[in-house]
């Protein structure tokens, strides 16, 4: 604020202090320095009718951190780790199986019909300007059905008219592990605006855990064995140019590029120490906003994109999977997105989206001959009506939408695994997926939000036909098809100097023919229907805080009560047991303090026992972490110590996999 003031002053002294010299006279002011908070993620989500929550990112704060620690701290969200940092992680929403929750990218969806679910820890973090995640109704401009939910990952907005910021970023923590990250924008021109961020993360993963040996019922045999086969790089490259057209219009366009390889371990028992598996990822997008028309009324965007990507999995020792394994998989995406809304008087917006995608998987395998595809493909087109009105004199907001989708598989080959009935079938499916949402202002700062819809999701080709190594597929799986329901109250108001917040929750789902991996062995998961099963539960969210910009302290937190259940229909003995990889309690409060310069923070996460088989025998103990974090703000320069997991709980992630006991890690973030 001072650096304003004085700025301010010197422009007001400037020209008389010009009448006393000379007219020759130059004289050179100091650099103005202008600090300001970081933009708060589009409110726009809060007007949306169901349960929605953004979350602001410095991707370059100094600490080894990814997208899968982020999305870890936020309500309803279980994340799954299969490794050390930066390593492997699925995410759940409400108890929905990974594969179910979409992840996009600036509007592309990531989820593609090659993978089947979306990889946390290949995920743009040092890119993002904030993260969007729809719990329950999700907008309709994001294309395709969300059964489990949607996380939206948005890059910086390039506004041309802004200075340009340029930072750097490194740290170092256990077992190995660092980062180093490099940031910069552009003005090109009078009108275009450019970024390029990049990111690379290393780590070794070497921590010790207890090995039961596969024994779990002898205790004798358990020892503490370090993790073998657990490195894992990543390197990440993002590049976006922008450019305003006016009266909102915009034009932007991005390549995004991820390289990642590392060893696979295996499950617990019987750790591999060759096995290793690779990933090569480019997403190029453009996309265009139109100016609006008729008075602001209309407006049109249209988006295109092209997703290319490489997997190998190589196993030359037998170790996971079945057999020998050197395998190449190319899966390739393109889609187009078109829609057109306007706003009238009465209905407030209707809006029309299109969307187009061709996708493609083309296997190659050595074992046991060598042999090229045969290619697999997935075409898919989809028209969304939404509407969105304002009834009872602008207190309750009304918002539908009506997606019809029709899917053309063409399959070739018979790609049965030895865990399927038989070869997939290739035809087409039509089917709708309507939805309804409801905010009703009950109150100032007190809204009642719910939402419903039917849903329905095609199996992926991972699903399908497997990796070849530690996933196996099943051919003869069936689409996914349900009902989502969920109903809540919000509050958020100043009330005594203290901003204070929450919301409270209940959601109830039926999935039919759910799609879920159980393990086969110690080595193998494999992809199953699970006739029927529900899920249910309530989340609890609270903030609070002085009110102000920069409040001096915060509290905030949630809590997730899940209960689920198989309705046992296609085996009728699993009727009543919960679901396999969903924890029945989910906790995460933090407590952050500013001191001057200094920030201080502390965190909890509780997360209760959960099962990994249907029979519900085998179990995974709960795990209460606990974790501090220092700050050092000086200038340019920001220094960071953090403390995960303070009293070392070394239990197993949700999915049964050994998880780092305490973790530190240091580091700097330096702006210039």
């Amino acid at each position: 604020m001072w650096r304003a003031r004085a700025a301010c002053a010197c422009l007001v002294l400037l020209p008389w202090s010009a009448e006393a010299q000379t007219a020759d006279s130059v004289y050179t002011l100091p650099p103005v320095q202008v600090r300001a908070r970081r933009p708060a993620p589009p409110e726009s989500i809060r007007r949306l009718a169901g349960q929605a929550t953004a979350v602001a990112v410095d991707p370059f704060r100094p600490e080894i951190a990814n997208t899968a620690v982020l999305l870890e701290r936020l309500p309803g969200l279980s994340v799954q780790n299969y490794g050390s940092a930066g390593g492997p992680a699925t995410v759940s929403i409400r108890g929905a199986p990974p594969a179910q929750v979409r992840v996009y990218l600036d509007g592309v969806p990531l989820l593609r019909a090659g993978r089947g679910l979306s990889d946390l820890a290949e995920m743009p973090f040092a890119s993002l300007d904030h993260v969007e995640v729809y719990r329950g109704f999700a907008p309709p401009g994001l294309p395709g059905s969300t059964p489990g939910g949607a996380i939206h990952l948005v890059t910086p907005p390039l506004d041309p008219g802004s200075p340009p910021v340029r930072r750097a970023v490194a740290a170092a923590g256990s077992f190995g592990a660092g980062r180093l990250g490099w940031s910069q924008d552009w003005r090109l021109g009078s009108h275009w605006r450019g970024l390029l961020s990049l990111d690379a993360l290393r780590s070794q993963g070497d921590f010790e855990f207890l090995d039961d040996n596969g024994t779990p019922l002898n205790r004798t045999d358990d020892e503490r064995t370090p993790r073998r086969n657990n490195e894992v790089r990543s390197d990440e490259v993002l590049a976006k140019v922008a450019r305003p057209l006016g009266h909102d219009g915009r034009l932007d366009v991005f390549h995004q590029w991820v390289r990642r390889s590392q060893g696979v371990p295996g499950y617990t028992s019987f750790q591999s120490s060759y096995a290793q598996q690779a990933s090569t990822h480019h997403l190029t997008s453009a996309s265009l906003a139109t100016p609006s028309w008729w008075r602001a009324r209309l407006r049109s965007r249209a988006q295109v994109f092209f997703d290319w990507r490489r997997d190998t999995f190589a196993d030359p020792a037998s170790e996971i999977g079945l057999g020998y394994q050197d395998n190449r998989d190319v899966s390739q995406a393109q889609g187009a997105h078109l829609e057109t809304s306007l706003r009238l008087p009465v209905w407030q917006r209707l809006a029309l989206h299109l969307d187009a995608r061709r996708e493609s998987f083309l296997p190659w395998r050595r074992f046991p001959a060598p042999q090229l595809g045969p290619e697999q493909q997935r075409h898919t087109l989809e028209a969304a009506f939404d509407g969105e009105w304002l009834v009872w004199q602008g207190r309750a907001r009304l918002q539908g939408t009506y997606r019809l989708s029709r899917e053309d598989d063409r399959f070739a080959g018979d790609l049965r695994t030895p865990y399927s009935k038989r070869p997939a079938v290739s035809g087409q499916t039509t089917y709708a997926a309507p939805r309804l949402g409801v905010r009703l202002r009950l109150a100032p700062g007190l809204f009642l939000e719910g939402s419903g819809g039917r849903y329905h999701r095609s199996p992926g080709f991972l699903e399908l036909f497997g990796d070849g190594g530690s996933i196996a597929g099943s051919s003869d799986l069936a689409s996914e098809t349900g009902i989502n329901r969920d109903l809540g109250i919000e509050f958020d108001r100043v009330l005594g100097g203290l901003q204070m917040g929450g919301e409270i929750v209940h959601f109830r789902n039926r999935a039919d023919h759910l799609i879920t991996f159980l393990p086969q062995s110690q080595r193998t998961f494999v992809a199953r229907n699970i006739g029927s099963a529900r899920s249910e539960g309530e989340e609890y969210l609270w903030h609070l805080a002085p009110a102000g910009p920069q409040p001096r302290w915060r509290v905030d937190g949630h809590y997730t009560r899940l209960r689920t259940e198989d309705l046992g229909v296609d085996i009728r003995w699993y009727a009543g047991k919960a679901l396999p990889g969903r924890p029945q309690h989910s906790l995460y409060t933090r407590v952050a303090l500013r001191l001057g310069g200094a920030t201080l923070g502390y965190d909890y996460r509780h997360l209760g026992e959960n099962f990994l088989d249907r029979w519900n025998r085998d179990r995974v103990a709960r795990r209460d972490l606990h974790g501090l974090d220092l700050g050092v703000q000086a200038h340019a320069l920001q220094l960071r110590l953090a403390i995960r997991n303070l009293t070392n709980d070394q239990s197993r992630d949700v999915a049964g996999f050994p998880v780092p006991g305490r973790t530190l890690s240091l580091g700097s973030e330096m702006r210039f």
